[in-house]
């Protein structure tokens, strides 16, 4: 899984996390934003692709990255699944953008509503299913919300 021990990235790729492509960093070395737009986040670990199906969307390790401010994996075809409860523990959150992600199920999880300084959520050209969480209505900071096209 591509997200797996978030917190250990320095150790296990042999690089700095703030130097890969996509990852910025504040002065202290915390991710802030992660942009995986259109990313191949679907490896075997080799460096191929997955077999369709086979790639889990968000993993459960997220919520380690508690300075992310800016999430974006839009356009990542491939991921299945659903946005694991863990990102509610993301409270410095501003952007999430996960459209154009059809390999999407589910329904929108009620955990949003617990990102109190969302600014951005865009949702749409996936697959998502069921009512708009009454969740939703909390983010009193929220400026623009799609969730078209499901």
């Amino acid at each position: 899984n591509w997200g797996d021990r978030f917190d250990d990235w320095d150790n296990r790729i042999g690089t700095k996390k703030c130097k890969l492509t996509g990852v910025t960093c504040n002065k202290q070395g915390d991710v802030v934003k992660l942009d995986l737009k259109g990313a191949n986040l679907c490896d075997d670990g080799s460096g191929r692709p997955m077999v369709e199906g086979m790639c889990f969307g968000i993993p459960s390790e997220i919520g380690v990255m508690e300075n992310l401010e800016i999430l974006i994996l839009s356009g990542n075809e491939y991921f299945s699944g659903t946005i694991p409860d863990e990102i509610a523990s993301l409270k410095r959150l501003k952007v999430f953008e996960m459209s154009q992600c059809p390999g999407v199920t589910g329904t929108i999880p009620m955990a949003l509503g617990k990102l109190k300084n969302l600014r951005t959520l865009d949702l749409s050209e996936s697959n998502w299913s069921g009512h708009i969480p009454s969740d939703l209505t909390q983010l009193e900071l929220l400026e623009k919300l799609n969730l078209g096209l499901n």
